[in-house]
C-alpha cells in the first residue's frame, strides 16, 4: 500500500496547484504543494513501521484554509490499508477531491464528497472549529473518534536573527491555519525586530506572492493597523503589514501577512490560552513549554509527518 501511496502523491505534485489551493498565487501554491509532498513521502515509513492495528475504515472531517494539509492524513491512513472516506470543505474541494482521484487510480480505496452525512466508518478525524467538533462527537457514530479544534500557534524569539525564516512562516499559505503564527513574542527589543520583519516580509511578498484576501477580514485589518498606530508602530507594503504593539492587544487570531510583534518580559499572558496553543517556533526551546509542538523559526508550516498533532498521534489503534 505504501507504494501506491507514493504513486498517487507524485501525481498529486504535478498537478496545478493554484486552482486547487483555496486562493495562494501560484508561486506560493506550487511550493506549498511541492513541500507538502516531500513531507509525507519521506515520513510514510516511519509512519506505519509501530502502526500495530489501524481501522477498518476512517472517516476525516476536513477544514477549509490550509489546503494541503488533507495530504498528510489520507496519505497516512490509505498506506495502511484502511478505507478513507473524506468529507472535503464545501467551500472548495477541488483539491481533496484531486488527490481521492490520483490514490484511486492506484487502487486505493479513497473517496471523497461534501455530503455532510458520512457513510458509517470505524474511525472520525475532524478538524474545524470547537463547536463543529462537538456536533460531530454526537451525530457522527464511530467507535473511534479524535477531534482537532481551534488551535493558534506562536514565534519566541530574543532577536531578530531568524527574520528571514519568520517571515516564511507568515508567508507560507498566507499565515492561514493553526500552525500560522497569530503573533510574535520577543524579549528584545521589538522595534529592531520590527524593521528586520518589515524588510524580509517585502522579500517574501516579491518572492511569494500574496493570494486572494477574503474581503470580510478588511476591517479587523485596518482595526490592527489603526491600533498600532495609536499605541505602536506600523510598517506597511502593498501585501504585507508589521506592527508592533503592547502584549495586552494580543489576539490570537492570524491575518494574512500581518506580522504582529509584542515585547515581553515573561509569557504568563499566555497562561489563560493554553489549551488552545499548537505550535511554537522559537530560538529557545526552554520558553516554550506549554506548547505541544516546538519547532525552530522557519519550520511552523512545515510540520514533520508523521508527528504528534496538538499532543496526539496521528495513527488511532482499534
Amino acid at each position: 500500500m505504501t507504494d501506491a501511496v507514493r504513486r498517487g502523491i507524485a501525481n498529486v505534485r504535478t498537478l496545478d496547484a493554484a486552482p486547487l489551493s483555496q486562493g495562494l498565487s501560484a508561486a506560493n501554491a506550487t511550493r506549498s504543494l511541492h513541500e507538502a509532498c516531500d513531507l509525507v513521502t519521506a515520513g510514510l515509513d516511519v509512519a506505519r513501521r509501530d502502526w500495530d492495528d489501524p481501522p477498518r475504515s476512517v472517516g476525516i472531517v476536513a477544514a477549509h484554509g490550509v489546503f494541503t494539509s488533507p495530504l498528510e492524513w489520507m496519505a497516512l491512513y490509505a498506506a495502511a490499508g484502511t478505507a478513507v472516506r473524506v468529507k472535503a470543505s464545501g467551500r472548495d474541494p477541488r483539491f481533496v477531491t484531486a488527490v481521492a482521484d490520483a490514490f484511486r487510480a492506484e487502487g486505493l480505496d479513497v473517496t471523497a464528497s461534501t455530503d455532510r452525512h458520512l457513510a458509517p466508518v470505524e474511525a472520525l478525524l475532524a478538524f474545524g472549529a470547537d463547536e463543529t467538533i462537538a456536533e460531530l462527537r454526537t451525530s457522527v457514530p464511530a467507535a473511534l473518534f479524535r477531534g482537532y479544534g481551534h488551535r493558534f500557534s506562536l514565534a519566541i524569539v530574543h532577536d531578530e536573527r531568524f527574520v528571514e525564516a519568520l517571515a516564511d512562516d507568515v508567508a507560507r499559505y498566507d499565515t492561514r491555519g493553526c500552525f500560522a503564527p497569530a503573533a510574535i513574542l520577543t524579549f528584545g527589543d521589538p522595534l529592531r525586530l520590527a524593521q528586520a520583519m518589515a524588510d524580509a516580509s517585502a522579500e517574501t511578498e516579491r518572492r511569494w506572492p500574496r493570494g486572494v484576501v477574503d474581503p470580510a477580514l478588511g476591517p479587523e485589518w485596518r482595526r490592527r493597523v489603526g491600533l498600532a498606530r495609536v499605541r505602536g508602530t506600523a510598517s506597511l507594503g502593498d501585501a504585507w503589514a508589521v506592527l508592533t504593539m503592547p502584549i495586552e492587544h494580543f489576539t490570537p487570531v492570524a491575518l494574512p501577512r500581518m506580522t504582529v510583534i509584542h515585547a515581553v518580559r515573561d509569557l504568563s499572558v499566555l497562561e489563560p490560552y493554553r489549551r488552545w496553543l499548537s505550535s511554537c517556533a522559537t530560538d529557545d526551546p526552554s520558553a516554550a513549554t506549554a506548547f505541544p509542538r516546538v519547532c525552530a523559526p522557519g519550520q511552523l508550516q512545515l510540520p514533520a509527518f508523521p508527528r504528534r498533532h496538538d499532543g496526539l498521534p496521528m495513527t488511532i489503534e482499534r
